[in-house]
Parts: C-alpha cells; structure tokens; sequence
C-alpha cells in the first residue's frame, strides 16, 4: 500500500543540495523549496532512504521523513492537507520511478 510521505531537508553544501534535489524529485510533487510530497510503496521508501544517504552528509546535513497516512485515491484531492492559505496546491507526481 502507498502511503503520502512529506520529505523536507535542510542540506548544507551546494552541490549536495541539488543531487538531493534531483533524488527526491524522482519520488514524489515539490510542494515548496525543500519540501516535497511522495506517495511511496515500503520498497520504495527503502529505495529514496538508500539514495538519500548516499548523497548527505549526517554530521551536516538533515531529511525529514513525514508519514501522512495511506494514499486513498490517485488524485491530488487525497493530499491530507488540513488547510491552504493563498495559492492551491498542484501536485504533479512522477509517473514512475527508475531504480
């Protein structure tokens, strides 16, 4: 079963960051600046964590992982959010994930 995971990250080096980007972009809809939502499978969540870590740096840099619950429908309406202020939220998510 898929469930929404929030996956936030503060990294501390440039170049770190934007092969961060590139991981996380892979599994899920940027939502803000370092702050995305995936609709992950367990083999897939293993599979952003494995990535992830090759690329941080423990010591300096952080991920958040946020479990929001089950993926009940394939749209954007099924996002848990309790409230939007300003622009509505549009999701894209990838089609796939090449691993």
């Amino acid at each position: 079963m898929r469930r929404h995971v929030l996956v936030t990250y503060d990294i501390a080096d440039p170049t770190r960051l934007r092969l961060t980007h590139a991981v996380v972009r892979d599994f899920g809809a940027m939502l803000q600046y370092s702050v995305y939502l995936c609709r992950l499978t367990g083999r897939q969540r293993a599979e952003l964590n494995g990535r992830l870590r090759a690329v941080i740096h423990g010591s300096e840099d952080q991920v958040l992982f946020i479990d929001l619950g089950p993926v009940r429908f394939q749209d954007t309406d099924s996002i848990p959010v309790e409230e939007v202020l300003g622009r509505p939220i549009k999701a894209s998510f990838p089609s796939t994930v090449v691993f």
